[in-house]
């Protein structure tokens, strides 16, 4: 499986290619391309499989606001509840507006030092309607800073907090990071022009340095008097301009602090660079990628930091291709299966064999699922473990009666699908007497012949709409149908 990292700016993107391993990981390319050549043509050239592997995307700086806040607890449950109520009254927004992520580190007096980040549900709807119009369904939305730090691997200054310049065309992110964590953001919109992007312009670049300077001073001094770090002792430059080294010298001078440029963590040193100059350093150019891609892979703390939750959650469709489908019948019919014992439990009473067997379907289902990673070598596992589950069942004997039609029923419903249309479901419930579906089509009248076909199924009672409504997808609506099955 392979994570891409994805940073799109005003004119480029950038993209870090992360091979996930058994133990560890291993950065395989970094892609530098310009925003013209379009996102799938780049990651498609880079060997996405929208099947099998995962996009982490950077969720730009201007379209967030940010916090630096301290809470009496440490719960980070608690935490991630009580946040949006702290911030709506910080912002013009209420509370259900909004969706946030932040990092936490601890304070004094069991205190929780936190850096919230937070955007307007309506324009992370938009951010993700442009992906999709650009055939892109991120796995994570990755905030900024957030990416930012993680590609340091933790640095922090010696005798004080760093500052992480993110220094670009339209505006300068600078993040302050205090023993490995980040703790404030201050954004500023330095008037740059073109001349930052020529070389032969050492006036405009030496005046962009001072210019960003400025911003790193206005920022080191709003941390300390938030009292999250009690001075900046160094920085590190991120971006196109930290390519630079002359850029980075002269941000050193104007700040009178020791700079660098971030550098790629060592599992990169290899990695394929495309699309750079000659000479370029490719460490600051894809830290923002990289940081996005290696908390993905990582998977530490995704929960917090990821806006993909809730509402905007990344729904996992089953019959989007045909390894879905194999995946979907397989755990639907683990699912049947359990559902079925539970349900002969509640018209017998339980015996020592029927404890023995509901531990062994549990057993066969933790078993099975986990070891597929390659769906075309593994359907003979899985049709195995489903094997052994109905000769398990049998050990029940006359309770159990025929076998049940699960599978009749999962091909019955794919198969109704009208034809020509795109069928995403999301969710197979499949339970005693009736059946729940959620997912996605193409407009309200597929949804309905969908539903008409179902109907004409002979064991099928009845289909019910219950929902049906736009998706943030242009040209998608997202459904949930009821069918009552004839016993």
């Amino acid at each position: 499986m392979n994570v891409f990292g994805l940073e799109i700016g005003a004119h480029s993107i950038k993209i870090a290619q992360i091979e996930k391993q058994w133990r560890g990981h291993s950065v395989k390319k970094l892609l530098y391309a310009p925003l013209a050549a379009g996102i799938g043509g780049p990651l498609a050239s880079m060997g996405f499989d929208p099947g099998e592997d995962a996009v982490a995307v950077i969720y730009p700086q201007n379209l967030l606001s940010c916090r630096a806040l301290e809470l009496p607890f440490a719960d980070r449950k608690r935490i991630e509840e009580v946040l949006p109520f702290e911030l709506e009254s910080l912002t013009v927004f209420d509370a259900g507006q909004l969706v946030c992520g932040f990092s936490d580190s601890p304070a004094p007096d069991g205190k929780t030092r936190v850096l919230a980040v937070m955007t307007p549900k309506e324009e992370l709807a938009k951010f993700l309607g442009g992906l999709a119009e650009a055939g892109i369904d991120p796995d994570y939305v990755i905030p900024l800073p957030f990416a930012l730090a993680e590609s340091t691997g933790h640095v922090s200054a010696s005798g004080g907090g760093t500052a992480l310049v993110d220094a670009g065309m339209e505006f300068t992110t600078i993040v302050i990071m205090e023993s490995g964590k980040p703790v404030f953001v201050h954004t500023a919109e330095p008037a740059a022009d073109a001349a930052v992007a020529r070389e032969d312009d050492k006036d405009g670049r030496k005046e962009f340095a001072k210019t960003v300077a400025c911003s790193v001073y206005l920022a080191a001094e709003a941390a300390r008097r938030k009292a999250v770090t009690q001075k900046v002792a160094g920085a590190l430059v991120c971006g196109e301009p930290g390519a630079d080294a002359k850029f980075v010298q002269w941000l050193g001078e104007d700040l009178g602090m020791p700079s660098g440029r971030v550098n790629l963590p060592d599992s990169a040193a290899t990695a394929q660079v495309e699309g750079l100059k000659a000479g370029s350093s490719a460490g600051p150019v894809f830290a923002g990628a990289l940081g996005a891609a290696l908390l993905a892979v990582k998977g530490g703390g995704m929960k917090e930091i990821n806006l993909r939750k809730n509402e905007f959650r990344k729904k996992r469709g089953f019959t989007g291709g045909r390894r879905h489908v194999l995946v979907a019948m397989a755990l639907a019919g683990v699912l049947a299966v359990s559902m079925l014992a539970a349900y002969i439990a509640e018209g017998i009473s339980l015996s020592a064999k029927y404890d023995g067997l509901k531990g062994q379907v549990r057993a066969e289902f933790q078993k099975a699922m986990p070891e597929v990673t390659n769906i075309v070598s593994e359907i003979s596992q899985l049709k195995g473990a489903l094997d052994a589950m109905e000769k398990q069942a049998g050990a029940l004997g006359s309770a159990v009666g025929e076998r049940d039609p699960f599978l009749e029923r999962f091909y019955g419903i794919t198969s109704s699908a009208p034809e020509g249309a795109r069928l995403d479901l999301d969710e197979f419930v499949y339970e005693w007497g009736h059946i729940s579906l959620t997912g996605r089509t193409e407009s309200f009248d597929k949804v309905e012949a969908f539903r008409k076909n179902i109907e004409k199924l002979g064991w099928v009672r009845k289909a019910v709409v219950d929902s049906v409504k736009a998706a943030i997808a242009p040209g998608t609506v997202e459904f949930r149908m009821t069918i009552e099955t004839a016993r």
